[in-house]
């Protein structure tokens, strides 16, 4: 949910639904697993102490990570620059899960029968809602729903594309390689993990130290399928968009460009705001 803060405009609202985020995630957790008695009180405390340390410990790093973007946002970029950048993104995942791992493995130990079928029935809502975003109508219509949403967060960031742009961004997009059929077994897999890993955890009772890395584990298969076919796969789309980035930028006039630094230098200022607060 923290990137998405970025892209709201106002910066004044951004702090706000920021500071509010632990509430926010606690009702999409409870959304899923429909919380009961003791969690009620614990999650969000839990919740709490992990924003509290995500604005110290994390805002800071993304602040170097926007000064350097601001850099290359004013010259042509490197295919290179834009995968190593892209990479200290998703390394930084791992923090973050590190960081929630003891709340998540309290949880998975303190959940019901009955919250874990609420989980399933929602986990399956989830995957019927995706398949009808990515999954139904023809190879044309989804692709033009793809297209529809690249264009609209390249955008959103550089401003109005013009039709030269978009005609291209339509070829990228079209041309990335994305197997729905890997992409769907894997989101399967990774949910059948899940439900069977609380399963497991909960079945055993095991120590907080056990649960937390089964939680561990867990979470690095999600961001590493053990599938190697999917971990192929997704490989391949992160590469290709790291050219396509690369595309887009050394494509934009300098209006687009003024209009990115704008954005970076409006997300490093709301940043920097609230570190302050801490």
């Amino acid at each position: 949910m923290i990137p998405l803060l970025f892209s709201l405009a106002g910066c004044s609202f951004v702090q706000t639904v920021y500071n509010q985020s632990h509430e926010l995630v606690y009702w999409w957790v409870d959304s899923y697993v429909d919380l009961q008695g003791e969690q009620r009180q614990t999650v969000p405390v839990d919740l709490l102490a992990f924003q509290q340390w995500h604005r110290q410990e994390q805002l800071p790093q993304y602040i170097l990570w926007l000064q350097t973007m601001q850099t290359m946002a004013r010259q042509d970029v490197q295919e290179e620059q834009v995968c190593q950048m892209q990479a200290q993104f998703i390394a930084s995942l791992d923090d973050l899960t590190r960081q929630i791992e003891p709340a998540a493995a309290r949880l998975a130990l303190s959940l019901t029968p009955a919250q874990m079928r609420h989980l399933r029935r929602k986990l399956n809502r989830s995957h019927e809602d995706w398949r009808r975003e990515w999954v139904e109508g023809s190879a044309a219509e989804r692709l033009e729903r793809r297209v529809k949403k690249a264009v609209e967060r390249s955008e959103d960031f550089y401003g109005r594309l013009d039709a030269a742009q978009r005609a291209a961004l339509t070829q990228w997009v079209g041309s990335a390689g994305l197997d729905v059929a890997i992409s769907e077994a894997e989101r399967l897999r990774r949910q059948r993990d899940m439900l069977d890993t609380l399963q497991k955890i909960q079945e055993s009772r095991a120590p907080l130290e056990a649960a937390q890395l089964e939680i561990r584990q867990l979470v690095q298969r999600s961001l590493q399928s053990p599938e190697p076919a999917h971990l192929a796969h997704s490989q391949r789309l992160i590469r290709h968009n790291c050219r396509q980035l690369t595309w887009l930028h050394n494509t934009t006039t300098p209006a687009q460009r003024q209009k990115a630094l704008e954005r970076l230098q409006f997300y490093e200022k709301t940043a920097r705001n609230l570190v302050a607060q801490r």
